[in-house]
Protein backbone atom coordinates (compact mmCIF):
# COMPACT_ATOMS: atom_id res chain seq x y z
CA UNK A 1 0.00 0.00 0.00
CA UNK A 2 2.39 2.55 1.22
CA UNK A 3 4.98 1.47 -2.20
CA UNK A 4 1.52 1.90 -4.46
CA UNK A 5 1.24 5.47 -3.05
CA UNK A 6 4.14 6.37 -3.66
CA UNK A 7 4.42 5.02 -7.42
CA UNK A 8 0.96 7.61 -7.52
CA UNK A 9 2.93 10.39 -6.51
CA UNK A 10 5.88 9.70 -8.09
CA UNK A 11 3.62 9.70 -11.90
CA UNK A 12 2.18 12.88 -11.04
CA UNK A 13 4.95 14.73 -10.84
CA UNK A 14 6.87 12.61 -14.05
CA UNK A 15 4.01 13.71 -16.05
CA UNK A 16 4.06 17.03 -15.07
CA UNK A 17 7.49 17.97 -15.94
CA UNK A 18 6.83 15.97 -18.70
CA UNK A 19 4.43 18.35 -19.73
CA UNK A 20 6.59 21.35 -19.40
CA UNK A 21 9.69 20.04 -20.81
CA UNK A 22 8.35 18.37 -24.01
CA UNK A 23 5.32 19.77 -25.07
CA UNK A 24 2.31 22.15 -24.36
CA UNK A 25 0.78 22.94 -20.93
CA UNK A 26 -2.96 23.83 -21.91
CA UNK A 27 -2.01 24.88 -25.72
CA UNK A 28 0.59 27.11 -24.41
CA UNK A 29 4.44 26.10 -24.79
CA UNK A 30 6.77 25.70 -21.73
CA UNK A 31 8.85 28.87 -22.81
CA UNK A 32 5.56 30.91 -23.69
CA UNK A 33 4.24 29.82 -19.97
CA UNK A 34 6.53 30.98 -18.09
CA UNK A 35 7.96 34.74 -18.23
CA UNK A 36 11.22 35.78 -18.57
CA UNK A 37 13.84 35.06 -16.22
CA UNK A 38 17.71 36.42 -16.08
CA UNK A 39 19.97 33.57 -16.50
CA UNK A 40 22.76 32.54 -14.10
CA UNK A 41 25.71 30.65 -14.87
CA UNK A 42 27.87 28.09 -12.94
CA UNK A 43 31.82 28.78 -12.54
CA UNK A 44 33.92 25.67 -13.28
CA UNK A 45 35.33 25.90 -9.36
CA UNK A 46 32.54 25.00 -7.69
CA UNK A 47 30.70 28.35 -7.20
CA UNK A 48 28.22 29.81 -8.54
CA UNK A 49 27.94 33.12 -11.01
CA UNK A 50 25.17 35.23 -11.51
CA UNK A 51 25.97 36.37 -15.23
CA UNK A 52 28.19 36.47 -18.13
CA UNK A 53 28.75 40.01 -17.41
CA UNK A 54 31.56 39.13 -14.95
CA UNK A 55 33.51 36.57 -15.92
CA UNK A 56 33.94 33.35 -13.58
CA UNK A 57 37.52 34.36 -12.60
CA UNK A 58 36.31 37.27 -11.04
CA UNK A 59 35.86 34.87 -7.90
CA UNK A 60 33.21 32.51 -8.62
CA UNK A 61 30.46 35.16 -8.10
CA UNK A 62 29.20 37.97 -10.63
CA UNK A 63 26.39 40.19 -10.31
CA UNK A 64 23.51 39.78 -12.58
CA UNK A 65 21.65 42.29 -14.48
CA UNK A 66 19.04 42.66 -13.14
CA UNK A 67 20.39 40.85 -10.71
CA UNK A 68 18.65 37.09 -10.17
CA UNK A 69 16.31 36.83 -7.23
CA UNK A 70 17.39 33.08 -6.50
CA UNK A 71 20.35 31.25 -4.23
CA UNK A 72 19.12 27.98 -6.04
CA UNK A 73 21.03 24.73 -6.97
CA UNK A 74 20.13 24.86 -11.02
CA UNK A 75 20.82 22.78 -13.65
CA UNK A 76 23.27 23.27 -16.59
CA UNK A 77 23.13 26.64 -18.58
CA UNK A 78 23.77 26.99 -21.94
CA UNK A 79 26.98 29.04 -21.72
CA UNK A 80 29.85 26.90 -20.98
CA UNK A 81 29.97 23.20 -22.89
CA UNK A 82 29.55 21.46 -19.77
CA UNK A 83 29.08 22.59 -16.04
CA UNK A 84 28.04 20.93 -12.51
CA UNK A 85 24.75 21.28 -11.24
CA UNK A 86 25.13 23.75 -9.06
CA UNK A 87 23.01 26.42 -6.83
CA UNK A 88 23.53 30.23 -7.69
CA UNK A 89 23.62 32.40 -4.64
CA UNK A 90 21.86 35.56 -4.89
CA UNK A 91 24.40 38.82 -5.63
CA UNK A 92 23.63 42.18 -4.35
CA UNK A 93 24.33 45.72 -6.28
CA UNK A 94 23.86 47.34 -3.64
CA UNK A 95 27.48 47.65 -2.99
CA UNK A 96 30.65 47.14 -5.08
CA UNK A 97 31.13 44.67 -8.02
CA UNK A 98 33.14 41.67 -6.23
CA UNK A 99 31.81 39.38 -3.92
CA UNK A 100 34.11 38.94 -1.45
CA UNK A 101 36.48 40.89 1.20
CA UNK A 102 40.28 40.15 -0.24
CA UNK A 103 40.14 36.99 -2.22
CA UNK A 104 38.22 38.19 -5.51
CA UNK A 105 41.40 40.38 -6.46
CA UNK A 106 44.05 37.78 -5.25
CA UNK A 107 41.96 34.85 -7.76
CA UNK A 108 42.06 38.05 -10.56
CA UNK A 109 46.22 38.45 -10.37
CA UNK A 110 47.78 37.47 -13.09
CA UNK A 111 49.90 35.14 -10.48
CA UNK A 112 47.02 32.56 -10.42
CA UNK A 113 47.34 32.28 -14.61
CA UNK A 114 50.39 30.46 -13.85
CA UNK A 115 50.71 26.76 -15.58
CA UNK A 116 48.20 27.11 -18.42
CA UNK A 117 50.78 26.17 -20.89
CA UNK A 118 51.13 22.62 -19.03
CA UNK A 119 47.37 22.37 -17.65
CA UNK A 120 44.78 23.51 -19.62
CA UNK A 121 42.72 27.36 -20.00
CA UNK A 122 41.38 27.65 -15.90
CA UNK A 123 43.32 30.01 -13.08
CA UNK A 124 44.21 28.93 -9.28
CA UNK A 125 41.81 30.15 -7.11
CA UNK A 126 41.67 30.76 -2.81
CA UNK A 127 38.12 30.67 -1.80
CA UNK A 128 36.22 30.72 1.54
CA UNK A 129 33.37 32.61 3.67
CA UNK A 130 32.29 32.28 7.55
CA UNK A 131 28.48 31.41 8.24
CA UNK A 132 27.40 31.90 11.62
CA UNK A 133 24.02 32.31 13.36
CA UNK A 134 21.64 32.31 16.16
CA UNK A 135 18.87 29.65 16.74
CA UNK A 136 15.94 30.12 19.30
CA UNK A 137 12.41 27.97 20.03
CA UNK A 138 9.48 27.35 22.16
CA UNK A 139 10.43 24.38 23.00
CA UNK A 140 12.27 23.67 27.45
CA UNK A 141 15.15 21.69 26.00
CA UNK A 142 18.54 23.56 23.91
CA UNK A 143 18.49 20.84 21.48
CA UNK A 144 16.20 21.09 18.49
CA UNK A 145 16.73 18.03 16.28
CA UNK A 146 16.00 16.43 13.74
CA UNK A 147 15.79 20.61 12.69
CA UNK A 148 19.37 20.77 11.27
CA UNK A 149 21.57 22.20 10.78
CA UNK A 150 21.16 24.88 13.00
CA UNK A 151 20.06 22.08 15.83
CA UNK A 152 20.98 23.74 19.25
CA UNK A 153 19.86 27.14 21.05
CA UNK A 154 21.90 30.38 20.67
CA UNK A 155 24.87 30.68 18.87
CA UNK A 156 26.37 28.40 16.51
CA UNK A 157 29.46 28.62 14.15
CA UNK A 158 28.30 26.72 11.51
CA UNK A 159 30.64 27.01 8.71
CA UNK A 160 34.26 28.43 8.58
CA UNK A 161 34.71 27.63 4.72
CA UNK A 162 38.18 27.56 2.89
CA UNK A 163 38.46 26.08 -0.93
CA UNK A 164 41.22 26.13 -2.77
CA UNK A 165 42.53 24.75 -6.60
CA UNK A 166 42.32 25.13 -9.83
CA UNK A 167 39.31 25.73 -12.31
CA UNK A 168 38.99 24.63 -15.72
CA UNK A 169 38.32 26.85 -18.11
CA UNK A 170 35.41 24.37 -19.89
CA UNK A 171 35.47 27.11 -23.19
CA UNK A 172 38.67 26.02 -24.23
CA UNK A 173 40.10 22.60 -24.89
CA UNK A 174 41.97 20.16 -22.65
CA UNK A 175 42.23 21.29 -18.94
CA UNK A 176 43.08 19.79 -15.79
CA UNK A 177 42.02 21.42 -12.49
CA UNK A 178 40.75 20.26 -9.07
CA UNK A 179 39.71 21.51 -5.67
CA UNK A 180 40.04 20.77 -1.62
CA UNK A 181 37.98 22.28 0.94
CA UNK A 182 37.70 22.37 4.74
CA UNK A 183 35.00 22.99 6.85
CA UNK A 184 35.01 23.75 10.66
CA UNK A 185 32.09 24.19 12.75
CA UNK A 186 28.95 23.29 14.30
CA UNK A 187 27.85 21.24 10.52
CA UNK A 188 31.30 19.31 10.26
CA UNK A 189 28.54 16.60 11.75
CA UNK A 190 26.12 16.28 8.55
CA UNK A 191 29.18 16.10 5.60
CA UNK A 192 31.31 13.60 7.58
CA UNK A 193 32.22 10.12 5.89
CA UNK A 194 33.35 6.76 6.53
CA UNK A 195 37.03 6.10 6.37
CA UNK A 196 38.16 9.95 6.30
CA UNK A 197 36.36 12.51 9.76
CA UNK A 198 35.44 9.28 11.20
CA UNK A 199 36.51 5.50 11.32
CA UNK A 200 35.27 3.12 8.70
CA UNK A 201 33.02 1.55 11.54
CA UNK A 202 31.57 5.05 12.03
CA UNK A 203 33.83 5.85 15.32
CA UNK A 204 35.28 9.01 15.88
CA UNK A 205 38.45 9.92 13.64
CA UNK A 206 38.96 13.76 13.75
CA UNK A 207 36.49 14.37 16.03
CA UNK A 208 36.24 13.97 19.56
CA UNK A 209 33.15 12.92 21.73
CA UNK A 210 31.08 15.26 24.23
CA UNK A 211 29.57 14.43 27.82
CA UNK A 212 26.22 14.86 26.90
CA UNK A 213 24.15 12.20 24.45
CA UNK A 214 21.07 13.63 24.19
CA UNK A 215 23.03 16.16 21.73
CA UNK A 216 24.31 14.23 18.08
CA UNK A 217 24.48 10.76 20.29
CA UNK A 218 27.28 11.94 22.29
CA UNK A 219 29.96 13.76 19.46
CA UNK A 220 31.14 16.89 19.77
CA UNK A 221 29.19 19.73 18.42
CA UNK A 222 32.52 21.46 16.89
CA UNK A 223 34.52 19.41 14.74
CA UNK A 224 36.89 19.77 11.00
CA UNK A 225 35.46 17.87 7.96
CA UNK A 226 37.07 17.69 4.27
CA UNK A 227 34.02 17.42 2.42
CA UNK A 228 35.56 17.60 -0.93
CA UNK A 229 39.12 16.76 -2.38
CA UNK A 230 38.93 15.51 -6.38
CA UNK A 231 40.62 16.41 -9.46
CA UNK A 232 39.05 17.61 -12.23
CA UNK A 233 39.96 17.06 -16.30
CA UNK A 234 37.87 18.99 -18.80
CA UNK A 235 37.92 17.40 -22.44
CA UNK A 236 36.31 18.79 -25.44
CA UNK A 237 35.10 15.80 -26.91
CA UNK A 238 32.17 15.55 -28.57
CA UNK A 239 30.27 18.34 -26.97
CA UNK A 240 31.98 18.37 -24.03
CA UNK A 241 32.61 15.89 -20.76
CA UNK A 242 33.63 17.44 -17.10
CA UNK A 243 34.80 14.38 -15.47
CA UNK A 244 35.87 14.65 -11.77
CA UNK A 245 37.71 11.91 -9.70
CA UNK A 246 37.60 11.64 -5.75
CA UNK A 247 35.85 12.80 -2.49
CA UNK A 248 32.92 15.56 -3.51
CA UNK A 249 29.43 16.69 -2.83
CA UNK A 250 26.37 14.43 -3.68
CA UNK A 251 24.79 15.43 -7.29
CA UNK A 252 21.84 14.86 -6.04
CA UNK A 253 18.96 17.08 -4.47
CA UNK A 254 18.27 20.63 -5.01
CA UNK A 255 19.87 21.88 -1.50
CA UNK A 256 23.26 21.97 -0.70
CA UNK A 257 25.92 21.22 2.26
CA UNK A 258 27.46 24.67 1.68
CA UNK A 259 25.93 27.36 2.91
CA UNK A 260 26.02 29.97 0.75
CA UNK A 261 24.47 27.84 -2.32
CA UNK A 262 20.71 27.89 0.02
CA UNK A 263 18.11 30.56 0.44
CA UNK A 264 17.30 29.30 3.52
CA UNK A 265 19.47 28.68 7.12
CA UNK A 266 17.78 25.56 7.78
CA UNK A 267 17.42 22.84 5.47
CA UNK A 268 15.08 20.15 4.25
CA UNK A 269 14.56 16.39 5.87
CA UNK A 270 14.87 15.13 2.40
CA UNK A 271 18.17 17.06 2.15
CA UNK A 272 19.60 16.00 5.99
CA UNK A 273 18.31 12.45 5.97
CA UNK A 274 17.16 11.34 2.91
CA UNK A 275 20.15 11.61 0.80
CA UNK A 276 23.77 11.04 0.74
CA UNK A 277 25.88 14.56 1.69
CA UNK A 278 29.03 13.41 -0.35
CA UNK A 279 29.99 11.03 -2.78
CA UNK A 280 33.63 9.36 -3.35
CA UNK A 281 34.48 7.88 -6.85
CA UNK A 282 34.15 9.05 -10.46
CA UNK A 283 31.90 11.61 -11.72
CA UNK A 284 30.94 12.70 -15.37
CA UNK A 285 29.39 15.29 -16.94
CA UNK A 286 28.10 15.51 -20.60
CA UNK A 287 26.73 17.51 -22.55
CA UNK A 288 24.14 16.96 -25.22
CA UNK A 289 23.51 20.22 -26.63
CA UNK A 290 22.16 23.36 -25.48
CA UNK A 291 19.39 22.04 -23.39
CA UNK A 292 20.80 18.71 -22.09
CA UNK A 293 23.16 17.12 -20.17
CA UNK A 294 24.10 13.23 -18.78
CA UNK A 295 25.14 12.56 -15.79
CA UNK A 296 26.80 9.13 -15.27
CA UNK A 297 29.08 7.62 -12.07
CA UNK A 298 30.34 5.51 -10.11
CA UNK A 299 31.09 6.00 -6.45
CA UNK A 300 31.17 4.07 -3.24
CA UNK A 301 28.54 4.27 -0.79
CA UNK A 302 26.38 6.96 1.07
CA UNK A 303 28.78 9.68 2.79
CA UNK A 304 31.69 6.82 2.43
CA UNK A 305 35.37 7.03 1.32
CA UNK A 306 36.25 4.09 3.08
CA UNK A 307 33.78 1.93 4.48
CA UNK A 308 33.66 -1.55 6.23
CA UNK A 309 33.00 -2.85 2.92
CA UNK A 310 33.27 -0.48 0.28
CA UNK A 311 30.14 -1.35 -2.36
CA UNK A 312 29.85 -0.30 -5.69
CA UNK A 313 26.86 2.43 -6.01
CA UNK A 314 25.58 3.66 -9.92
CA UNK A 315 24.33 7.45 -10.93
CA UNK A 316 22.76 8.57 -13.60
CA UNK A 317 20.70 11.90 -14.04
CA UNK A 318 19.65 13.64 -16.40
CA UNK A 319 19.38 17.73 -16.85
CA UNK A 320 17.80 20.32 -18.88
CA UNK A 321 17.13 24.07 -19.21
CA UNK A 322 15.37 25.65 -21.51
CA UNK A 323 17.03 28.10 -23.91
CA UNK A 324 15.50 31.41 -22.49
CA UNK A 325 16.42 29.57 -18.92
CA UNK A 326 12.90 29.90 -17.35
CA UNK A 327 12.45 26.74 -16.61
CA UNK A 328 14.81 23.79 -15.90
CA UNK A 329 15.01 20.52 -14.07
CA UNK A 330 17.32 17.28 -12.30
CA UNK A 331 16.87 13.95 -11.69
CA UNK A 332 19.02 11.39 -10.29
CA UNK A 333 19.22 7.82 -9.32
CA UNK A 334 21.66 5.99 -6.94
CA UNK A 335 21.27 2.02 -6.52
CA UNK A 336 23.94 0.27 -4.81
CA UNK A 337 24.53 -1.33 -1.28
CA UNK A 338 24.62 0.73 1.11
CA UNK A 339 25.49 0.50 5.00
CA UNK A 340 24.46 3.75 7.02
CA UNK A 341 25.08 7.81 6.37
CA UNK A 342 28.03 8.35 8.42
CA UNK A 343 26.43 11.12 10.84
CA UNK A 344 23.91 8.86 11.79
CA UNK A 345 25.70 6.83 14.76
CA UNK A 346 23.42 4.20 15.15
CA UNK A 347 23.65 0.31 14.99
CA UNK A 348 25.56 -1.01 11.67
CA UNK A 349 24.16 -3.94 9.76
CA UNK A 350 25.36 -6.12 7.15
CA UNK A 351 25.07 -3.59 3.44
CA UNK A 352 21.47 -3.67 1.30
CA UNK A 353 20.50 -2.72 -2.23
CA UNK A 354 19.32 0.69 -1.62
CA UNK A 355 18.04 3.13 -4.58
CA UNK A 356 17.43 6.99 -4.11
CA UNK A 357 15.85 9.04 -6.32
CA UNK A 358 15.75 12.30 -6.83
CA UNK A 359 13.99 14.73 -9.19
CA UNK A 360 13.58 18.68 -8.96
CA UNK A 361 12.39 21.45 -11.24
CA UNK A 362 12.37 25.21 -11.61
CA UNK A 363 9.81 27.93 -13.27
CA UNK A 364 9.99 31.19 -13.57
CA UNK A 365 6.45 32.41 -12.92
CA UNK A 366 6.72 36.03 -13.38
CA UNK A 367 10.32 38.04 -13.32
CA UNK A 368 10.42 38.29 -9.77
CA UNK A 369 8.80 35.23 -8.64
CA UNK A 370 10.19 31.51 -9.19
CA UNK A 371 8.95 28.42 -8.02
CA UNK A 372 11.23 25.14 -7.30
CA UNK A 373 9.13 21.45 -6.48
CA UNK A 374 11.59 18.79 -5.56
CA UNK A 375 10.51 15.10 -5.21
CA UNK A 376 12.50 12.31 -2.86
CA UNK A 377 12.33 8.71 -2.74
CA UNK A 378 14.05 5.86 -1.68
CA UNK A 379 13.74 1.92 -0.57
CA UNK A 380 15.70 -1.23 0.11
CA UNK A 381 15.85 -4.66 1.02
CA UNK A 382 17.74 -3.74 4.53
CA UNK A 383 16.18 -6.24 7.43
CA UNK A 384 15.99 -4.13 11.30
CA UNK A 385 14.24 -4.99 14.28
CA UNK A 386 11.22 -3.11 15.67
CA UNK A 387 10.75 -2.64 19.28
CA UNK A 388 7.26 -2.42 19.50
CA UNK A 389 6.56 -6.33 17.98
CA UNK A 390 10.46 -7.29 19.14
CA UNK A 391 10.87 -9.00 15.48
CA UNK A 392 12.67 -8.46 12.73
CA UNK A 393 10.92 -6.59 9.57
CA UNK A 394 12.36 -6.13 5.80
CA UNK A 395 12.47 -3.57 3.71
CA UNK A 396 12.49 -0.19 3.77
CA UNK A 397 11.30 2.87 2.14
CA UNK A 398 10.91 6.61 2.32
CA UNK A 399 10.27 9.77 -0.22
CA UNK A 400 8.80 13.05 0.47
CA UNK A 401 8.00 16.94 -1.60
CA UNK A 402 9.35 20.12 -0.91
CA UNK A 403 8.18 23.15 -2.76
CA UNK A 404 9.52 26.59 -2.30
CA UNK A 405 8.52 29.81 -3.49
CA UNK A 406 10.93 32.90 -4.22
CA UNK A 407 9.43 36.63 -4.28
CA UNK A 408 12.31 39.09 -5.28
CA UNK A 409 11.71 42.64 -3.88
CA UNK A 410 14.60 44.60 -5.24
CA UNK A 411 18.35 43.55 -5.49
CA UNK A 412 18.83 43.71 -2.25
CA UNK A 413 15.90 41.52 -0.76
CA UNK A 414 14.30 38.28 -1.60
CA UNK A 415 11.49 37.00 -0.04
CA UNK A 416 11.00 32.83 0.42
CA UNK A 417 8.50 29.94 1.76
CA UNK A 418 8.92 26.62 1.79
CA UNK A 419 6.86 23.70 2.54
CA UNK A 420 7.76 20.29 3.37
CA UNK A 421 6.49 16.73 3.73
CA UNK A 422 8.46 14.08 4.32
CA UNK A 423 6.85 10.36 5.09
CA UNK A 424 9.14 8.02 6.99
CA UNK A 425 7.12 4.62 6.06
CA UNK A 426 9.12 2.70 8.21
CA UNK A 427 10.04 4.72 11.39
CA UNK A 428 13.70 3.81 10.53
CA UNK A 429 15.21 7.34 8.82
CA UNK A 430 14.99 9.85 10.97
CA UNK A 431 13.83 9.44 15.08
CA UNK A 432 14.24 5.27 14.46
CA UNK A 433 17.93 5.47 13.65
CA UNK A 434 19.01 3.15 10.86
CA UNK A 435 18.79 -0.16 12.47
CA UNK A 436 16.28 0.01 14.94
CA UNK A 437 12.57 1.15 14.35
CA UNK A 438 10.90 1.84 17.69
CA UNK A 439 7.44 1.63 16.23
CA UNK A 440 6.22 -0.41 13.20
CA UNK A 441 4.26 2.32 11.87
CA UNK A 442 5.54 4.97 9.98
CA UNK A 443 5.64 8.73 10.70
CA UNK A 444 5.04 11.84 8.25
CA UNK A 445 6.65 14.94 9.24
CA UNK A 446 6.06 18.79 7.84
CA UNK A 447 8.13 21.71 7.98
CA UNK A 448 6.53 25.07 6.76
CA UNK A 449 9.53 27.63 6.61
CA UNK A 450 9.22 31.78 5.95
CA UNK A 451 12.20 33.12 5.20
CA UNK A 452 14.49 36.24 3.57
CA UNK A 453 17.68 36.85 1.82
CA UNK A 454 19.35 40.21 2.23
CA UNK A 455 22.35 41.65 1.01
CA UNK A 456 22.87 45.17 2.10
CA UNK A 457 26.65 44.49 1.10
CA UNK A 458 28.17 42.53 -1.73
CA UNK A 459 29.99 40.48 0.58
CA UNK A 460 27.62 39.57 3.22
CA UNK A 461 23.97 37.82 3.45
CA UNK A 462 21.88 37.66 6.22
CA UNK A 463 19.17 35.29 6.55
CA UNK A 464 16.08 35.18 9.02
CA UNK A 465 13.74 32.61 9.20
CA UNK A 466 10.70 31.29 10.98
CA UNK A 467 10.37 27.66 10.94
CA UNK A 468 7.23 25.80 12.24
CA UNK A 469 7.70 21.68 12.24
CA UNK A 470 4.93 19.36 13.27
CA UNK A 471 5.35 15.37 13.05
CA UNK A 472 2.62 12.13 14.12
CA UNK A 473 5.26 10.15 15.18
CA UNK A 474 4.94 8.25 18.65
CA UNK A 475 5.67 4.84 20.57
CA UNK A 476 2.82 2.14 20.89
CA UNK A 477 2.54 1.79 24.94
CA UNK A 478 4.31 5.04 25.66
CA UNK A 479 2.18 7.52 23.81
CA UNK A 480 4.12 10.85 25.90
CA UNK A 481 7.01 9.88 23.53
CA UNK A 482 7.29 12.23 20.70
CA UNK A 483 9.82 13.90 17.88
CA UNK A 484 10.69 17.60 19.59
CA UNK A 485 11.58 18.99 22.81
CA UNK A 486 13.64 16.18 23.86
CA UNK A 487 11.02 13.87 22.84
CA UNK A 488 7.81 15.43 24.83
CA UNK A 489 6.21 17.50 21.84
CA UNK A 490 4.74 16.29 18.61
CA UNK A 491 5.91 19.88 17.38
CA UNK A 492 8.35 22.97 17.55
CA UNK A 493 8.43 26.36 16.46
CA UNK A 494 12.60 27.92 15.47
CA UNK A 495 13.25 31.66 14.69
CA UNK A 496 16.97 31.91 13.50
CA UNK A 497 18.88 34.12 11.38
CA UNK A 498 22.69 33.68 10.18
CA UNK A 499 25.30 35.85 8.71
CA UNK A 500 27.42 34.71 5.42
CA UNK A 501 30.33 37.04 4.97
CA UNK A 502 32.29 36.42 1.94
CA UNK A 503 36.21 36.71 2.03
Amino acid sequence: MKRNLFWKNALVLGWSVLLFTTGDLWGVSAEQYIPTYYPTVSSANGYPVASPTVTPAAYGYAPATPPTALPQRMVPEVAPPVVAVDRPVVYSECEGTLDGLVLPRLNTSPAMQAGSFLLGPGSFFIDGYLDQGLTFSNAHSDYYNPVAPNDKEGYELNQLYLAMGRRVDQTGGWAIGGRVDFMYGTDYYYVSSLGLENHPDNGNHWNGMSDSRDYRIGRNQYGLAMPQAYVEIYSPILRGIDIKVGHFYSVMGFESPMAPMNFFYSRSYASIYGMPQTMTGVMTTSRLNDRWNVILGAVNEWNAWNSLEDNFSFVGGLTFNSLNNRFSLAATVMTGDQIAPAFQPVTFAEAANTTLLNLYARASLTRRLTYVVEFTAGWDDRDYFCMETLDNKHGRSWYGVTNNLFFQVNSCLTLGTRFEWFRDCDNTIIDGGYGVASNQEGADYFALTFGANWQPLSWLTIRPELRWDFSNFEISGAPQWKTYDNMTSDSILTFAADAIIRF
